[in-house]
C-alpha cells in the first residue's frame, strides 16, 4: 500500500519523518518530496509550509507527482471545546474555511466530509480519539470573539492553517484522506500554542503511524 502525507511544519515533519525507514530525498520542480517504508508501505511525504495556499499547492504536486492509495494530514490544531485538553487526538469529519464568505463558494465545496469507512476505522485504532469538524483559515486562532464566532458558524471545535485547503484539492482529484490532528491550545493563546507545539507534533506522528500501520485495501 502506498501513502501520501502532507505536513505543515518542520517540528511536525521531524516528528514523522524519523520513524521511517530507507528515507530518500526526490526533487522535482523545485520541489522535495521524501520517500520512506512504514511496516512495508511505501510512504510519500512533503512538508508543505503554513497556510491554504502552501497547502493546496504542495498537496496537488504530491497528488501530480505519486501515485498512492489515501493522503493524511497531520498536525497540531487549535482544541475549541472546553471539554478537550492539550494532547488529545482528534479525527476531523467534516470541513470549512472560516475566514471565507459562504455565500460566495460552490456548493460542491462549501462543506467536505470524509470518508465514513476510513473514518471509523481509525477511530477504532487510536484509543480516547475524539471526532469533530475542522474550520481552517490563514490567520492563527487566537481570539475568543472569533473563536466562538467559528463555533457559532460552523459547529466546529478545531482551527487550524491548512486542513479544508487539503481536503479541496483531495475531494477535486478523487482521492481518498484522513486529517489527524492533536491539540496545542485552546484557540485563545499563541503562547500555549508555541508550549505545546513539540510534544503534540509527536503524539500525532504516533498516531498517525499506528493508523498506517493496520491500514488495508479493505478499508478503502
Amino acid at each position: 500500500m502506498k501513502i501520501g502525507v502532507i505536513i505543515a511544519c518542520e517540528e511536525e515533519f521531524n516528528a514523522f519523518i524519523k520513524k521511517l525507514e530507507k528515507i530518500k530525498i526526490v526533487k522535482k520542480n523545485n520541489f522535495v518530496f521524501y520517500k520512506g517504508i512504514y511496516n512495508r508501505k511505501k510512504i510519500f511525504l512533503i512538508k508543505s509550509g503554513v497556510g491554504k495556499t502552501n497547502a493546496s499547492f504542495c498537496c496537488q504536486k504530491l497528488i501530480d507527482s505519486f501515485k498512492f492509495d489515501l493522503l493524511l494530514n497531520i498536525g497540531a490544531c487549535g482544541g475549541l471545546n472546553s471539554e478537550f485538553n492539550i494532547g488529545d487526538i482528534l479525527l476531523i469529519d467534516k470541513c470549512y474555511f472560516w475566514d471565507f464568505k459562504q455565500i460566495f463558494m460552490n456548493e460542491e465545496i462549501r462543506q467536505i466530509s470524509i470518508d465514513e469507512n476510513i473514518l471509523n476505522f481509525a477511530q477504532n485504532i487510536i484509543k480516547d480519539v475524539k471526532i469533530c469538524s475542522l474550520a481552517t483559515g490563514d490567520d492563527f486562532v487566537e481570539d475568543i470573539n472569533i473563536k466562538n464566532r467559528i463555533i457559532s458558524d460552523f459547529n466546529a471545535y478545531a482551527c487550524d492553517m491548512e486542513g479544508m485547503a487539503i481536503s479541496q484539492v483531495c475531494f477535486k482529484n478523487k482521492v481518498k484522506f484522513l486529517l489527524i490532528k492533536c491539540v496545542s491550545d485552546n484557540g485563545e493563546s499563541m503562547q500555549m500554542f508555541e508550549d505545546n507545539f513539540v510534544s503534540v507534533s509527536e503524539k500525532v506522528a504516533i498516531c498517525a503511524l499506528k493508523i498506517i500501520d493496520k491500514i488495508n485495501y479493505k478499508v478503502l
